[in-house]
């Protein structure tokens, strides 16, 4: 007869292994729906049978490096106030350029993506249930939002009889 704490243990093993499974299938599940949210919408910047190649610009700059654009098109995603989750993201750019983003198998590629988003705390933050968000910048104060201006009154023509 088996200990009882030895059989509990290879249960919960065999629990976490397969909870580790059904969360990466949730993780393509929830990939497909967040593309087919974009793409059923016609927000792609790519449609169907357009060339793969970047458009042209006329009077900008070449980027410099890669990594100074991958942040850039990821806040023009994120512009839309929708956290999304690194392997999302992943999928919006490699789906834009059509072709993989950086070199490695995708956990590799999103691990890449998340470290150069992380070094830009200016614009992204990062929440590990929600995913990629742009950081809200402070909106103005009003110095007293109840404050009534001295010129409403009694007499500025409203007869209250």
């Amino acid at each position: 007869m088996a200990d009882p704490i030895t059989n509990a243990k290879l249960e919960q093993k065999r629990l976490e292994a397969e909870i580790e499974a059904l969360r990466a299938n949730l993780n393509k599940v929830e990939a497909f729906i967040e593309m087919y949210g974009v793409f059923a919408a016609g927000d792609s910047r790519r449609q169907p049978g357009a060339s793969l190649s970047a458009p042209k610009t006329i009077g900008q700059p070449a980027p410099s490096s890669k990594k100074q654009t991958i942040p850039d098109r990821v806040a023009a995603i994120l512009s839309d106030g929708l956290p999304r989750k690194p392997h999302v993201l992943l999928a919006m750019l490699e789906h834009e350029d059509g072709k993989p983003i950086g070199m490695g198998d995708e956990g590799r590629r999103i691990t890449n993506l998340s470290s150069q988003l992380s070094r830009d705390k200016q614009r992204f933050k990062s929440n590990r249930a929600i995913g990629w968000s742009l950081v809200e910048q402070p909106r103005p104060q009003m110095k007293n939002p109840t404050s009534v201006s001295a010129d409403v009154g009694l007499d500025d023509g409203f007869d209250l009889a």
